[in-house]
């Protein structure tokens, strides 16, 4: 849709908040219109609004645990000084 825009407006013609606000008013239409259309479809095919599974799935004590280990590496992880030093050096590769 932005490209569409850009093809048929000239220079800085059809930037404007009025244009951006309605783009994004259609494609939200849009989109609306296509999960409806799906939804319809799913119906038409026999869904019932469930997604049967044949497994029961329970928690753990191994889930717990790696839950647990990788709360407590994310939480680590920016006090490590080798990470601060490789993201600059990526920042200065990218820019």
């Amino acid at each position: 849709m932005i490209r569409a825009r850009n093809m048929r407006s000239y220079g800085e013609r059809g930037k404007e908040i009025k244009i951006v606000v309605r783009i994004v008013g259609i494609l939200f239409i849009r989109t609306v219109e296509r999960a409806e259309r799906i939804y319809f479809a799913m119906l038409s095919r026999g869904f019932q609004g469930d997604m049967p599974s044949l497994k029961r799935y329970r928690i753990k004590a191994a889930d717990i645990i790696f839950t647990v280990l990788v709360f407590n590496f994310s939480l680590r992880l920016p006090l490590i000084s080798g990470n601060r030093n490789a993201g600059a050096f990526i920042q200065g590769v990218f820019s």
